[in-house]
Formats: C-alpha cells, sequence, structure tokens
C-alpha cells in the first residue's frame, strides 16, 4: 500500500493472509479493517486521521497508534499484545461517549523453562498507580502456592507442569465512559525437561531437615539416588553451596553464608525431580 499514496478514506484488507501491512504513505486513511490475518505488526503513528482501527484475530506482537488522537474505535482482541503495550494504546484514546474499545484476550508466546527458573513479567507488574493481577493456573485449577513465587511480576516455578499465567489490571482507561472489553493477557509456561518422567513428592520420599536451619541441612532419599543438589533464591538464580556427599542417599549442605530469607533446594534424581522450599534464619 505504500505506493498508493492517493488512497484516502477507507481500507478493508481483512480475511487475507497479509504478513505485513505498511501504511506510512497513506496518512489520510480513516478507516482500517485488517482483521483475519497474519500481521505479527502494525505501525500506524503516521495515520494521524485514523478514525476506527479493526485489527483482531491477528498475531500482533506490536500495535503503534502513538499519534491516533482521533481514534474512536479500536478492535485489537485475539492478538499477543502485552500490557505494556495496551497500556501505551489506552493513554493515546481520549474518552468520550462515543469511544468503543475492545481489547480483549490477548495471548502470548509459550515459554519452556526449567525447575527453578523464572520468567520476568517485571514489565507488566503496574500501570498508572494500579497494580497487575497475576493469576497462575495449573490443569485449569489455581496453582498451588508451593509451585511457585512472584516478585515484583518476577515468577519463579519450582514444580514441573504445564502453567497459565493470566495478567489484568483494572486501571486501563479508569473512568471512561464506555469500555466494551478490559485487556485480559495470557500465556502458557511450560515447566521441566519433556521426556523426564514426574514423579510426585510422595513418591520421591525425600527429606531435607532441618527446617527452618541456620546453615546446615540433610538430604535423605529412602529409595532413588540422588544426582545432583542445587541451590535457588526466590527470583530464580542458581546459588552456590557446599555440598558433601557421604553415600548415594545422605548428603549434607551448608548454605551458613545464604542471607536470611526463602530458599528452594532442587533434588534431582534417576527418575525425576523434587523442590523443597527451606527457610534460613
Amino acid at each position: 500500500m505504500s505506493k498508493n499514496t492517493a488512497l484516502t478514506h477507507y481500507l478493508e484488507c481483512a480475511q487475507n493472509q497479509l504478513s505485513t501491512l505498511d501504511l506510512r504513505n497513506n496518512p489520510a486513511l480513516g478507516f482500517i479493517r485488517c482483521y483475519e490475518n497474519q500481521l505479527s505488526a502494525l505501525d500506524l503513528s503516521s495515520n494521524s486521521s485514523l478514525i476506527r482501527l479493526e485489527c483482531n484475530n491477528n498475531k500482533l506482537s506490536s500495535l503503534s497508534v502513538n499519534s491516533n488522537n482521533k481514534l474512536k474505535h479500536l478492535e485489537c482482541q485475539n492478538n499477543k499484545l502485552t500490557l505494556s503495550n495496551l497500556y501505551e494504546i489506552s493513554k493515546t484514546i481520549k474518552p468520550n461517549s462515543e469511544s468503543e474499545i475492545v481489547l480483549g484476550e490477548q495471548r502470548l508466546t509459550s515459554r519452556t523453562i526449567e525447575v527453578g527458573e523464572h520468567v520476568d513479567f517485571s514489565a507488566e507488574k503496574e500501570f498508572g498507580g494500579f497494580a497487575t493481577v497475576f493469576t497462575i493456573e495449573k490443569d485449569n485449577l489455581p496453582a498451588p502456592e508451593s509451585d511457585y513465587t512472584i516478585t515484583g511480576g518476577i515468577i519463579t516455578f519450582f514444580t514441573e507442569g504445564k502453567y497459565s499465567v493470566r495478567m489484568s489490571n483494572s486501571g486501563f482507561f479508569e473512568g471512561w465512559p464506555i469500555l466494551i472489553s478490559p485487556a485480559n493477557v495470557f500465556v502458557e509456561i511450560n515447566v521441566g525437561n519433556v521426556g523426564i518422567e514426574t514423579i510426585t513428592k510422595d513418591e520421591l520420599r525425600i527429606t531435607v531437615y532441618p527446617n527452618p536451619t541456620t546453615g546446615e541441612l540433610r538430604v535423605m532419599s529412602e529409595e532413588l539416588r540422588v544426582l545432583s543438589i542445587e541451590a535457588f533464591d526466590i527470583f530464580g538464580r542458581k546459588l552456590q553451596f557446599n555440598h558433601l556427599i557421604t553415600t548415594s542417599s545422605n548428603h549434607h549442605i551448608n548454605i551458613s553464608h545464604f542471607t536470611t530469607g526463602i530458599y528452594f533446594i532442587k533434588i534431582t534424581t534417576e527418575q525425576g525431580n523434587v523442590v523443597k522450599k527451606v527457610i534460613k534464619h
């Protein structure tokens, strides 16, 4: 479209297989309907006359409407937009009784991490003084609190499985006359090694004591040979510690140099992993 400089007022290119759309040379466009394509990015910051935009059901991970202060109607649901991107959009659009905004559901690209690692959503933790609500599910149920920690938008996972993280913020369009659909951003997090059997903590029958501890820990395994032991802080950072193996099922750990707080000990065996939360006094 960049060569069609005379194109004005209205463009409809919906329900195609478009992967790119360049409208930088069409500043007079007022209506753009490009929904149900394969667009991954859309920059309309040059389209200052834009009033209505329908770009829903694409693969957008970036949408720029920074200069579109005439925009009154926006539909961008079913893309891959983050809350931070949507918040920038919300600050651009001026509230009035004719505004119709559909942010809707956004699904980010899924991620795969190891047990003890973290995903960083710190850029999504608050907007305009309103804290983002993080909801974490596992198998369509609220995930057990022992499976993860969340601090400042950084989520660390300590148990294998498939998790769904939902992010929402009530501060978007605060005080607007009309709000059709607020934003809900979802991302699937796969935790653990593919192909490694996951064993429950009861089956592993591994004990870590004393807990709380001032520094000395003992790891006892009644049935399985322990292959490795790792320690992580609440941000998922791997820590160094002294480790003495006395037998294949009896290990001594010294974390006396750790500061006071909560830590996670990951024990790897021939049949799977288990993570134990310990408190260091």
